[in-house]
């Protein structure tokens, strides 16, 4: 029997869609995400536009072929040009209507911001204005820092499927291992969901004494498309997983670290590194993640599974989710 996929809609909210680094003055690229095309651009003064990809005009493309001039981007057909907010600009060749049709001619475009070394941008399925305002999630001594590493990962699932692996504990251990017996607390109140995870786990220093340290990590996640886990174990890393739907049935998933100078340390550089390979993984041994993508990818939507007691709060994180369909 032919399983579905596309179960669940597509959420509303604030979403990842580049880093800030890769969208210099002048460029102009094509997205994917939302179930269509966008083009994406910084106009000369830094200001980003995304904004549908066909011109008013004849229909051409503005991201295959289009250029940057001044504020506007320019379709690569006729010249007309467009502003970050997809409104025509200038129709060049204009004789007599000109100012009365480009009233007429604009694109609908995505509200954009960036900070963090990240530009997002706000989607909702009816075109709702944004419902809250973003900002950083990171703490405060690495906001407005560059990104240390990122990874992003093409999976053939829903957001939803993804995000809630956050509130499944048992499959830490049946599929990543993890041995930790954590002292776990969950919050959910409006559009913020956190979870606390607490445990204490030893090693033996250069003399062979035993060294008991806290190793905690604390999850907070604002709306569907903004999420961080904080770690402290030996070690301090901000890791920000951001899932941005492509559709119903694809998503993007972005691990960004965020973390301190070694400061020459070796033992610190080689902590951070595993740290970092422990989350992220290998295709070919399926560890980290790429061991949750072949089960994101093959599993389907149960929307009342049968539970046991010892699974996590998966029915509240649903009901916390909820909120950011328009409708159902």
């Amino acid at each position: 029997m032919k399983r579905t996929k596309a179960v669940l809609p597509l959420p509303f909210g604030w979403f990842f869609v580049a880093q800030s680094s890769q969208v210099t003055a002048g460029t102009v690229s094509t997205v994917k995400m939302f179930d269509q095309e966008w083009v994406l651009f910084r106009n000369q003064e830094g200001a980003l536009g995304l904004i549908e990809p066909h011109c008013p005009h004849l229909g051409a493309h503005l991201g295959v072929g289009g250029t940057v001039d001044g504020k506007s981007i320019r379709c690569p057909f006729h010249d007309w040009a467009f502003d970050t907010e997809g409104k025509c600009t200038d129709i060049p060749y204009a004789i007599k209507n000109g100012d009365t049709l480009k009233q007429r001619a604009h694109v609908s475009h995505l509200p954009v911001c960036e900070f963090d070394g990240i530009i997002w941008a706000w989607f909702h399925p009816g075109h709702a204005d944004p419902a809250w305002p973003i900002s950083s999630l990171l703490p405060p001594k690495w906001r407005g820092t560059t990104p240390k590493q990122a990874f992003a990962f093409d999976i053939n699932c829903h957001i939803q499927e993804i995000l809630e692996n956050a509130v499944d504990y048992p499959h830490l251990f049946y599929v990543h291992g993890n041995q930790a017996s954590f002292d776990i607390k969950n919050e959910f109140d409006g559009l913020h969901r956190k979870t606390e995870m607490a445990d204490t786990v030893s090693y033996l220093d250069g003399n062979g004494k035993k060294i008991a340290l806290p190793y905690l990590i604390t999850v907070s996640q604002t709306g569907p498309g903004q999420g961080l886990v904080y770690y402290r174990q030996f070690v301090e890393i901000a890791m920000l997983f951001l899932a941005t739907p492509i559709s119903s049935t694809r998503s993007e998933l972005r691990f960004i670290f965020y973390y301190g100078d070694a400061n020459g340390d070796p033992s610190h550089e080689v902590m951070i590194a595993q740290f970092i390979r422990e989350r992220i993984g290998t295709q070919a041994d399926a560890s980290g993640v790429y061991a949750d993508i072949p089960i994101w990818e093959n599993k389907i939507h149960r929307e009342h599974p049968m539970l046991c007691d010892g699974d996590g709060p998966l029915m509240q994180f649903r009901s916390w989710f909820e909120q950011f369909y328009p409708s159902r």
